[in-house]
């Protein structure tokens, strides 16, 4: 189903295993802590400004990861430090260090074998 659509029951299932196997991020971080919760980002088309591809092309990130929200305790400049970048503060980096939007996918394939 597209973007901006309530979820099939199969997309939903979908997402809920995802969430359920934790940040794509963290994981791919040997030893790292796994931040919680969990939220749903969805893999978007190429280009500027460009659309959501649909809720069964998602993967799963932390809040950190996802929107840059820093665990308790920490601010941008320590959860960095510790966790890595953020997408949103700096996605270059993120990108850089976890992979693009395809390799996220292919991460979170993987995950869902496991």
């Amino acid at each position: 189903m597209g973007p901006g659509k309530k979820p099939t029951k199969a997309e939903a299932k979908r997402m809920a295993r995802i969430v359920e196997a934790g940040c794509c991020a963290c994981r791919s971080d040997t030893g790292a802590e796994w931040l919680r919760p969990v939220e749903v980002h969805h893999i978007k088309n190429e280009g500027m400004g460009a659309a959501r591809k649909g809720h069964a092309v998602t993967a799963a990130l932390c809040a950190w990861h996802h929107r840059g929200e820093p665990p308790e305790g920490f601010n941008v400049t320590t959860a960095t430090e510790r966790f890595g970048p953020s997408l949103f503060h700096n996605g270059r980096a993120f990108r850089k260090q976890y992979g693009d939007d395809k390799a996220l996918l292919a991460f979170q394939e993987y995950l869902l074998t496991i």
